[in-house]
């Protein structure tokens, strides 16, 4: 039985291809990531801080 469950004709391998682009840069180091502030913190979410304005009232 072929179909496009059938390990033995398509392999075990997973659905999506793992390729990178020729030109693509490396990802930036962890240290790197962290100096340009991408991760904010818990402390500064404006959404946060509106929600609990609302709940204290």
């Amino acid at each position: 039985m072929f179909d496009q469950y059938d390990y033995q004709h398509y392999g075990t391998t997973t659905a999506a291809p793992k390729f990178t682009k020729p030109n693509q840069p490396p990802m930036p180091s962890r240290e790197e990531l962290l100096a340009r502030n991408s991760f904010g913190s818990v402390n500064d979410n404006k959404y946060l801080n509106r929600l609990l304005e609302n709940k204290n009232d």
